[in-house]
């Protein structure tokens, strides 16, 4: 064992990827120095991708509800796992369909230290297996991990003990999605999306050591979470325990700066992942998309007299606003901002149910023209178990409110009643329209309190602001309610 403090390459989950290794003997001595592993050429992660099953060539991404393709192909055998893994990549169904520099870096990400060569012709007759791991693994920072509970052993008053198997889920920048053990740290699969294959650039992250001048790649940093459902089974005897079982996980999430796609996949086995749906600018119903920065909400609403599970996001990030003075009239956002949009989606098939925008929604309002990042609060005004009211901020500086209609009956037309705007607070305390770009921006979901006052019962509904594309800068000195921080940076 070693501490592992400020060495990338020891401790975390980074060293319980399976990976295959030839393994290397301990000596310190030397610089850098030699860690010791041990040999295992045999070890191989559970690679998936949403490639379609005719469309290795192009790299075109699978239907909803298509499978997944696994790279390579199970089951696995137990010896000679490189000369397998060749084989496949020469022979198998849509990936030997794949370029040769796209198939380059995917043996590259299974660990295998294969140059990216454009003046190749075909794959190395052998592989190299490595002394120590040949591991791309980006950084994680906006994707924070997600706990899913699969199972939990029940003590005999009905309560949750510590037995539990648990998995965590995390998006990483070289463009993978990855479900570990809790408890051993191994990782049981890693997600890449077909959009990411496709992007030369993009892919190159996927290779130990790769640069690019347009490094670093954003990869797969969006925020993700998962839907669970579970089932209790009561011990048939008193030797046996009464255990709870997930039913369901689903698992939720965008790509941040690495594009424009919301993903949903089943993993109930995380072993074996299916693919749910992948939502995105570039398909029919999504137009005002922008990046994928909008952390998913799952919830019910009642539609077309059916309730519906569905999954609700903001319509993303326009980089536009990597200027900091960017306006709708100034830079480049145009008139409008791509991302200023509010959807709900089927959260089985991803079809479009609803949404809201400017103009040509299914509700509109004139005024949501900036940039919908955050996660959309959704709440339920009557406990009735159905999403009633949705709240959100844009960077524009505007608080919205979206009625939403479950009652029994209810055309689909109707579902959406109304979107209104709460507060404009681009504005100075006379009403005049903040200039060169000082408005507040809203990155943050707004918090939604209810609080009673004597025989009034009210809302109270809370919103941080900053500007993520310059950080520092702090305005106004002074908020709208009197809170400040302690000192302010600068003006721009």
């Amino acid at each position: 064992s070693y501490n592992d403090g400020g060495i990338i390459g020891l401790g975390g989950a980074y060293s319980r990827v399976p990976m295959p290794i030839n393994g290397q003997i301990e000596d310190i001595t030397v610089t850098p120095p030699k860690y010791e592993f041990a040999a295992n050429p045999n070890a191989l992660r559970k690679l998936f991708t949403d490639v379609a099953a005719t469309g290795g060539a192009a790299l075109t991404g699978a239907g909803n509800g298509a499978s997944l393709l696994r790279i390579p192909e199970g089951p696995l055998p137990t010896t000679n796992i490189a000369t397998y893994v060749l084989d496949k990549f020469n022979n198998q169904t849509t990936l030997k369909d794949m370029s040769l520099s796209v198939r380059q870096a995917l043996l590259n990400y299974l660990g295998y230290s294969v140059p990216l060569d454009a003046t190749a012709t075909a794959l190395p007759t052998t592989l190299p297996i490595s002394a120590t791991p040949h591991l791309a693994m980006g950084g994680s920072i906006h994707s924070f991990p997600v706990q899913m509970t699969y199972s939990g052993t029940l003590d005999a008053s009905g309560n949750l003990t510590s037995t539990r198997s648990q998995s965590i889920l995390y998006g990483t920048m070289e463009g993978g999605l990855h479900i570990v053990d809790s408890s051993t740290g191994v990782e049981q699969m890693v997600f890449v999306p077909a959009e990411l294959l496709r992007n030369t650039t993009t892919s190159k992250a996927l290779v130990k050591g790769e640069t690019d001048a347009t490094a670093p790649q954003a990869g797969l940093d969006g925020a993700w979470v998962a839907d669970s459902l579970y089932v209790a089974q009561k011990a048939s005897s008193s030797s046996e325990d009464s255990v709870v079982k997930a039913s369901r996980m689903n698992v939720y999430g965008g790509l941040r700066m690495g594009g424009e796609s919301y993903y949903g996949l089943n993993v109930l086995d995380p072993n074996s992942p299916k693919f749910l749906f992948r939502i995105g600018r570039d398909q029919t119903g999504f137009s005002r998309m922008g990046q994928s920065w909008s952390k998913p909400v799952l919830a019910n609403i009642r539609y077309d007299g059916a309730i519906k599970r569905v999954m609700i996001v903001g319509g993303g990030y326009d980089t536009c606003y990597e200027d900091p003075k960017a306006t709708l009239t100034t830079g480049s956002c145009g008139p409008e901002a791509h991302g200023n949009a509010v959807y709900i989606v089927d959260a089985e098939t991803g079809k479009r149910l609803w949404w809201a925008s400017s103009t040509d929604a299914d509700t509109n309002n004139a005024n949501m023209k900036n940039s919908i990042v955050s996660r959309i609060s959704a709440i339920d005004r009557n406990a009735d178990g159905l999403i009633d009211h949705l709240y959100f901020g844009d960077l524009g500086g505007q608080v919205f409110r979206a009625d939403l209609n479950n009652a029994v009956g209810t055309a689909k037309a109707d579902f959406g009643k109304r979107v209104v705007r709460l507060a404009n607070l681009a504005t100075d305390a006379t009403g005049a329209a903040l200039t060169d770009g000082k408005n507040p921006r809203f990155y943050e979901a707004p918090t939604v309190t209810i609080h009673d006052q004597g025989t009034s019962t009210f809302m109270l509904i809370g919103l941080a602001s900053g500007n993520r594309s310059t950080p520092l800068d702090v305005f106004p000195i002074v908020g709208r309610d009197g809170m400040l921080p302690t000192t302010a940076l600068n003006d721009r």
